[in-house]
């Protein structure tokens, strides 16, 4: 854009101008786009979209990120927040004997009858009768 398209747009901003709404970035100055998958922006107003931290997830125009199946937030603050601050926030997978199947910022589950699982495990069906010290070793690293 040439300079004066940038001070027309720049004026019409100072008149027209609304602060964008949660989980839309300011555009050219007027216009509120979406923040994309994977990206969220928590507050009203200026600023730009922020990536999800790693283990989470979003979809178009969300403010907040939530963990994906088989994680969960780090820090129990998190636990059912909408609104967690990205620069914060974090999922780490679900601990061995424990399961998660749905995106969320909740707990994992436990197995029930003593059962246990792999880390990160997305559903009860990994919950067996006994997974091995070696299997646990290998998950976590």
């Amino acid at each position: 854009a040439s300079c004066v398209e940038r001070r027309v747009l720049h004026y019409v901003s100072l008149f027209l101008h609304r602060p964008c709404p949660p989980g839309h970035a300011e555009w050219a100055y007027v216009l509120c786009a979406k923040c994309p998958e994977g990206a969220m922006k928590p507050n009203a107003g200026t600023g730009r979209c922020q990536k999800c931290p790693e283990g989470s997830r979003s979809t178009a125009g969300r403010a907040f990120c939530e963990c994906s199946p088989g994680q969960a937030p780090s820090n129990l603050h998190w636990m059912g927040e909408s609104s967690a601050d990205p620069s914060v926030f974090s999922c780490t997978p679900c601990s061995p004997g424990t399961f998660k199947p749905n995106p969320g910022n909740v707990a994992c589950e436990k197995c029930t009858g003593g059962l246990s699982s792999p880390r990160g495990a997305v559903n009860a069906s990994q919950c067996t009768p006994w997974v091995s010290s070696l299997v646990h070793c290998a998950t976590e690293g």
